[in-house]
């Protein structure tokens, strides 16, 4: 693994440490998240059969689903809200921002160099 490899990874480390040291709302999962979770059952391979039975449902059949992801979303959304407004100014606001934007410049380098362009490393 090259550096710049290393270093996204690290940094999504300490990001998600971060956002779960500080309290962050975990995202709503979507309808096919919510479909696993109801049906996470015993057997041999759980994730496989689950899989198997949302490909041969109907759309009629997924939406329940569809529409308990739409019921769950604004919730999350307003937990979300009243996090960043607990967390602005924050010194832990702050380095999330750094590390965000760190992430953001180490990805472009790493798509630049992989379209063939040089960085320096």
């Amino acid at each position: 693994m090259e550096r710049t490899e290393k270093r996204i990874k690290k940094l999504k480390r300490a990001k998600s440490k971060l956002l779960q040291d500080t309290g962050c709302p975990t995202r709503a999962g979507n309808a096919y998240a919510i479909f696993v979770k109801e049906k996470s059952g015993s057997g041999r391979n759980p994730m496989s059969q689950a899989a198997e039975e949302w490909q041969r449902m109907s759309e009629a059949e997924k939406q329940k689903y569809n529409e308990k992801y739409a019921a769950e979303r604004p919730a999350y959304e307003a937990r979300l809200a009243q996090w960043e407004k607990k967390m602005a100014g924050t010194k832990e606001m702050e380095e999330l921002q750094r590390i965000n934007e760190l992430l953001r410049m180490l990805k472009s380098r790493r798509t630049a160099k992989a379209v063939g362009g040089k960085t320096k490393e």
